[in-house]
């Protein structure tokens, strides 16, 4: 998963810390995107979407306020 580690970190702001898991990528940052700009968000995860394509199985949150920590769940 580093190759995905990677493009995540190229994904979302550089404020984000990015760390390989087993079966995908955490991200997680102080800041986070700020819940009140959705497009923001919606603009990172069709970026997400987009890259992995059929490979992408879920973005799951940990925290949903201000996508402050989320895993990005990936097939191999």
């Amino acid at each position: 998963m580093e190759i995905e580690t990677g493009i995540m970190r190229n994904i979302l702001p550089t404020h984000y810390n990015c760390e390989p898991r087993d079966n995908g990528v955490h991200c997680h940052s102080e800041k986070g995107i700020d819940e009140n700009d959705p497009e923001h968000w919606d603009y990172v995860f069709k970026a997400i979407k987009q890259r992995f394509g059929t490979r992408l199985m879920e973005v799951f949150h940990q925290t949903c306020t201000d996508h402050k920590k989320f895993t990005v769940f990936i097939r191999e």
